[in-house]
């Protein structure tokens, strides 16, 4: 390996014969080594020395750096000193965003021409050292593009690469206009140092517990507000005035958009986060982001995209959460290739099925008990040594058996106690999981647990999202269904619905569209339209129709105006009449819209408006008080109750109709609006005790990208923006939220799922309505 320290001098002038990819090794130091690390091959650049517009120059070498991870802790005694590696191979990893790929520079690579990306040698050359080589590992050099079995392997290896790099320098881009960045960074180097930060945990990007920070118990945040440090203060301050402005415009650079940054910075050991001429430790910016997400939340500003925090945290935070949930939670998050939104979060802990071996024990259960109950971290280091004293006193027994004589039933078993072994490992730390599951032919540990999905660039986007919804299938129907309440289509696709391959298949390749209602439902209502009815799950698939039974309800007759996303991030900050916003801005506008989506669904003016039917459209609009409309939210604050919500309700009804600051009425349509939905006298009081934005920030957010709708009973809805009329409202067992269904011939199209306010407690469940439903 070339030393990093050493000077070099730039080599001759490149030829223009274009650089030529050379496959990867697969050749492995043993037998006993390979079995446990096939295609662990990387290649690394050796980045030359340079400044300024100095050409980017570089050379790659072939290196196998994982050997020695994998040969590390419990696994060493298994094999002999020569196997083990001489020395750790020293390099850094870069993340960054590709940019415009139709903008690109020539790269000097072993004396040839390599075409890169214009945004990959921008980040080059801010990392290239003045006088000394420096070795990265960047995916747009050091894996063939072109090559797509490679891709695929070497994607296997992208959290194993990043996991163990010396560091992670996150690049955001050269420019930083406004001084966006230098700002924050200086902040967060300050934030850090006064609170003492480096003393909080030990973990790389895994040192914050916010349950710890911001839990119930006396926490750093009531400790730090109650001190007297006028420098903290004035920290605390600036971090809370400066939110809508250099925080929040830093959170909004692309690069905290992309998928791949969950793994290269989740994994990451040390980061560094780099833009323009500024630097922070990523610990730092993440510490200051815990801060500042908290007070725009605890403000309900929401300025901050939330997924800015969930973009630096460790995977060390998250081992438990299931592979489903983190579909659903990335959906936003951008890839230059699609099918990367899936490939990307094959590194985590979920992605693994664990293989249940009849007879064998499972060593994990306290230790996960503990976690699923948030036990403290002293609790769960005391199961995790109890289940590994156990394990090793169980491996004991067959410590004087020869390998050459093992039976093949005593190998599996043996092979399931160094699984488990692993297991253990990874729960305590989750930064050793991908070197130890490098691989996806046969090793140690094949017939003990699989990946639920292998990557193929091969593959289209539409089949590898098929056969994902047919691995999560296969182990729990109930899982199937769980799974259709996350189908989302895109609303300039609603006349080539049929066109799709399967309806009911998740499409993961595309952003989300709309918060998940059924999905989060576990930790809101618990909503269970099938009620208490009793019934042997059933389901088929057979040539990608889906069949199952369910009941179904009613017939969408009438429908709004879909309600509009917001575009204005300061959309919510301020009252509805506030003099300083103009009469068109985007708030004032999507109110305006949700209010006439009120009026036009479903009233006459000569229908006098009641208390009940209020309510009705409160729950409707709100989806009975949903409580998780902001995905990545690390901090739940005490949910408004029903009663304060609809106060919230009325006083946004009435605010409609108060006059702005020129003295004209806000709507020119609220007149008449006045004369058709006047509020009853009874909720005027409440009205006038609450304040608009609780009930317009939740009903704004929960019903984004959504219509409301009537059914021919009467049933009033909120249900997909593709809704049409003729739609039908259906249910399902163990199915948190009904689902619309568009009937075609003797078959369904799933359109998504809605809320019905009246049915969601399984008031319209019966078995004699029991039919068998398939969906194409």
């Amino acid at each position: 390996m070339i030393d990093s320290t050493v000077e070099e001098k730039s080599p001759v002038s490149a030829t223009h014969e274009c650089y030529s990819y050379g496959p990867l090794s697969t050749e492995m130091r043993d037998e006993m080594v390979d079995a446990l690390s096939p295609e662990s091959t990387i290649r690394l650049l050796h980045l030359f020395p340079g400044t300024g517009s100095d050409p980017l120059e570089c050379s790659l070498e072939e290196v196998a750096p994982f050997v020695g991870a994998i040969l590390s802790g419990d696994l060493q005694p298994l094999f002999c000193e020569e196997h083990m590696p001489q020395e750790r191979t020293y390099y850094e990893a870069l993340s960054y965003v590709w940019g415009d790929v139709t903008k690109s520079e020539n790269l000097v690579c072993d004396k040839k021409i390599l075409k890169i990306t214009a945004s990959l040698a921008a980040a080059l050359r801010a990392v290239r050292w003045p006088k000394t080589l420096r070795t990265l590992w960047a995916d747009g050099i050091c894996i063939n593009q072109q090559d797509k079995d490679e891709r695929a392997s070497q994607v296997l290896l992208m959290s194993s690469i990043y996991s163990q790099a010396a560091q992670v320098i996150c690049w955001l881009g050269d420019d930083d206009v406004g001084g966006h960045a230098s700002f924050t960074f200086s902040l967060a180097d300050r934030f850090a140092t006064k609170t003492e930060l480096a003393s909080i945990n030990t973990d790389g990007l895994a040192t914050v517990d916010i349950k710890t920070v911001f839990g119930a118990e006396p926490s750093i945040v009531t400790q730090t507000w109650g001190t007297e440090d006028r420098d903290l203060h004035t920290l605390l301050h600036l971090i809370i005035e400066n939110i809508p402005g250099h925080i929040a415009a830093l959170l909004h650079r692309p690069w905290f958009s992309r998928m791949w940054i969950r793994q290269e910075v989740g994994y990451a050991s040390k980061a560094l986060v780099m833009c323009g001429d500024s630097e922070v430790d990523c610990k730092a910016l993440y510490w200051l982001l815990v801060w500042a997400v908290q007070f725009d939340e605890a403000s309900k500003m929401f300025l901050l995209p939330t997924w800015s925090l969930s973009a630096l945290e460790s995977y060390c935070r998250t081992p438990l959460k299931p592979f489903l949930e983190l579909l659903v939670e990335y959906r936003q998050f951008e890839s230059t290739d699609p099918r990367d939104k899936v490939f990307a979060l094959l590194s985590h802990p979920s992605a693994w099925m664990e293989i249940e071996l009849e007879g064998e024990k499972d060593y994990c259960v306290d230790v996960l008990a503990a976690m699923q109950q948030r036990a403290g971290r002293e609790l769960v280091a005391d199961e995790l040594a109890k289940a590994r004293d156990q394990l090793w006193q169980d491996l004991s027994r067959h410590s004087d058996i020869e390998l050459a004589q093992l039976s093949r039933e005593k190998a599996k078993h043996i092979a399931h106690i160094f699984n488990q072994l692993r297991r253990l490992d990874e729960l305590e730390n989750p930064r050793l999981l991908p070197v130890k599951r490098i691989g996806k032919g046969s090793n140690l540990f094949a017939g003990c647990s699989r990946r639920i999905l292998d990557p193929n660039y091969r593959q289209s986007i539409s089949d590898i999202n098929y056969e994902l919804a047919i691995r999560f299938m296969a182990p729990d129907l109930r899982a199937a269904l769980r799974l259709l309440c996350t189908v989302q289509h895109e609303p300039s696709r609603m006349t080539a619905l049929q066109n799709e391959h399967a309806t009911w298949v998740p499409r993961w390749d595309r952003s989300d569209i709309h918060c998940q209602l059924g999905f989060h439902s576990s930790i809101s209502h618990g909503f269970c339209p099938w009620g208490p009815v009793k019934v042997e799950m059933k389901g088929t698939v057979a040539n990608k129709v889906f069949s199952l039974e369910g009941i179904l309800i009613d017939t969408i007759s009438a429908l709004t105006e879909p309600i509009s996303a917001l575009t204005d991030p300061t959309a919510l900050t301020d009252p509805l009449t506030d003099p300083s916003r103009s009469y068109n801005s985007p708030h004032r506008e999507a109110v305006l819209g949700l209010w006439h989506s009120i009026l036009g669904l479903n009233l006459l003016p000569s229908v006098e408006t009641n208390v009940q039917k209020l309510r009705s459209y409160c729950r409707v609009l709100t989806a009975n008080n949903f409580e998780r409309p902001r995905p990545f939210s690390r901090f739940i604050f005490p949910r408004l109750d029903d009663a304060g919500l609809f106060d919230s309700f009325a006083a946004y009804w009435l605010d409609l109709h108060k006059y702005n600051y020129n003295g004209a009425l806000v709507d020119p349509s609220a007149m008449y609006s006045l004369r058709i939905f006047r509020v009853p006298d009874e909720l005027k009081q409440g009205a006038r005790r609450a304040t608009n934005k609780d009930f317009a920030d939740l009903a704004l957010r929960v019903s984004r990208n959504r219509r409301l709708f009537s059914t021919q009973r009467g049933f009033l809805g909120l249900g997909p923006q593709i809704l049409e009329s003729g739609d039908v409202v259906c249910i399902f067992p163990d199915t948190p939220v009904p689902l619309v269904l568009r009937p075609v011939d003797d078959y369904f199209l799933l359109v998504g799922e809605c809320y019905v306010d009246g049915i969601m407690d399984g008031e319209e469940a019966e078995a004699a309505k029991i039919r068998t439903i398939e969906l194409h």
